[in-house]
């Protein structure tokens, strides 16, 4: 996307990255549970069989999603931009903590043991949540107002300036 905007005269190049990248993409859509996953064959896609195969994290998932929004922009692809909306919804609702707020860092997409629990599912981190606001205002102005984004830019939101951010001291983020 910068690309094309610093070197213009490159234009079909990069369009054709461009659409390389949307089909890559799309490889790591998981239809049934509505998430971009983590990892993805080139040619067969989202497969669930092993501990790598079965890692989501949330936060990615929403980048990617927001990522492939833009590039729906420069090259417009109606089945793409509904995959990145339904990316971000579905990984909206799996990694929302539902009990405590925030989006959990990690899971295991089937509920078995992470294959590696360094930062483990109960874990919440600050650039998840930020992703999250970008991509909820994106899906809002995207989906011509559809309220859900609302609501969900105004949860994430809420936890965010609650959780994360030190109002009394100057409005430095926590990590």
């Amino acid at each position: 996307e910068e690309l094309l905007a610093k070197i213009p005269e490159q234009r079909e190049r990069w369009l054709s990255e461009i659409r390389k990248s949307q089909a890559a993409v799309a490889l790591h859509f998981d239809a049934e549970r509505n998430v971009l996953m983590e990892r993805a064959h080139r040619v067969r896609g989202v497969s669930h069989e092993e501990a790598a195969g079965r890692l989501f994290n949330p936060g990615h998932s929403i980048e990617v999603a927001w990522f492939l929004l833009h590039l729906c922009r420069l090259v417009p692809n109606d089945d793409l931009q509904a995959i990145a909306l339904r990316a971000l919804e579905g990984s909206l609702e799996r990694g929302w903590d539902r009990e405590h707020g925030g989006l959990v860092y990690q899971m295991d997409i089937l509920g078995r043991p992470l294959l590696d629990a360094t930062v483990t599912a109960e874990h919440k981190l600050w650039w998840p949540v930020t992703e999250a606001l970008y991509a909820c205002t994106l899906a809002l102005e995207v989906s011509g107002g559809d309220a859900k984004w609302l609501r969900w830019l105004r949860t994430v939101h809420a936890y965010a300036y609650d959780k994360l951010c030190d109002a009394d001291g100057g409005g430095e983020w926590y990590g």
